[in-house]
């Protein structure tokens, strides 16, 4: 009888940490492996620049400047990891017309305004004339209040009288109060030091109340924001510091750890981050993105 073939014997397989692979292995969601890559099996495809194995893709991080250390283990046994992230300004506000009226005055895009200054101005011809009929009213009823309380000392008008008469110059006060309103809500003042990023309207328009004009941004602290795996917790602090390679500048920024979210997405296992950036270039434009690199926990 023929022989049975020999079992074939594949070479062991040999776990390595990923520290001491000349990695880095990047998910294709775009976080980097943290744990342990066989390095021995007989398929094994050794990490390379544009490599893959088994769906996950292998990047050098070569466009990260100095600093980031990328694919080094940190002294606390941490590895690494890739996300992306946005870049947002510190404060960001929808500037919305509180009344209806036409629009004759806004700021241009990319003009810079400290607190207070003038952002937009609506005609309010019909609100000023109300204002100035309601200013009428006031000064007659108070005339009229005059003389009922010279008509009540003479002891030669009722009481009655004396009381409409107060009551009526109580309610045109406030209704002048109202119009007043009015017409300083057609002046629009800026909320913070900033520049304005977008016009939403165009001048000569007609805008309804409520309807948003402009987006106007505090371009004095930036901010990122990205979403981390929820495994993060057990380390990461406010403080911590974190890198972001922004892809349009292709510069490497340090950001500090702010604050991270409230609630562990349970879907994606991920939670928010919100990290200030320290000392930004002056080319650095809110939207901008990157990849975020800092410490994540390894496997044992």
């Amino acid at each position: 009888m023929p022989k049975a073939p020999a079992a074939s014997t594949a070479p062991a397989v040999k776990a390595v940490p990923l520290a001491s692979a000349p990695g880095p292995w990047v998910m294709s969601a775009g976080y980097r492996i943290a744990g342990y890559v066989a390095t021995d099996a007989p398929n094994a495809v050794k990490p390379a620049g544009g490599s893959s194995l088994n769906g996950a893709t292998a990047a050098t991080g070569s466009g990260m400047a100095s600093g980031a250390n990328l694919g080094a283990p940190s002294a606390s046994g941490l590895a690494n990891v890739d996300i992306r992230a946005q870049v947002r300004a510190r404060s960001q506000a929808t500037v919305a017309a509180e009344v209806g009226g036409v629009l004759n005055l806004m700021l241009p895009e990319g003009r810079r305004f400290d607190k207070g200054q003038v952002l937009a101005r609506l005609d309010c011809s019909l609100f000023t004339a109300q204002r100035d009929k309601s200013r009428v009213e006031v000064s007659a009823a108070q005339l009229q209040l005059k003389a009922q309380e010279r008509l009540a000392q003479l002891e030669a008008g009722s009481q009655t009288d004396l009381a409409l008469a107060r009551n009526a110059v109580e309610r045109l006060q406030s209704e002048l109060k109202i119009v007043e309103t009015q017409v300083s809500k057609c002046t629009i003042t800026a909320p913070f030091n900033g520049v304005v990023g977008e016009h939403l309207q165009q001048n000569h328009q007609f805008v309804q109340p409520g309807q948003a004009l402009m987006v106007v941004l505090d371009d004095g602290g930036y901010e990122i924001e990205f979403l981390a795996p929820s495994t993060w917790l057990r380390r990461i602090t406010p403080g911590d510091e974190v890198f972001i390679l922004v892809d349009e500048l292709n510069l490497n920024i340090k950001a500090q750890v702010l604050r991270t979210g409230t609630r562990v997405d349970p879907v994606s296992q991920s939670i928010k981050v919100v990290a200030q950036l320290l000392n930004p270039p002056a080319k650095l434009k809110a939207g901008m993105s990157g990849r975020v690199a800092m410490a994540t926990p390894t496997a044992p």
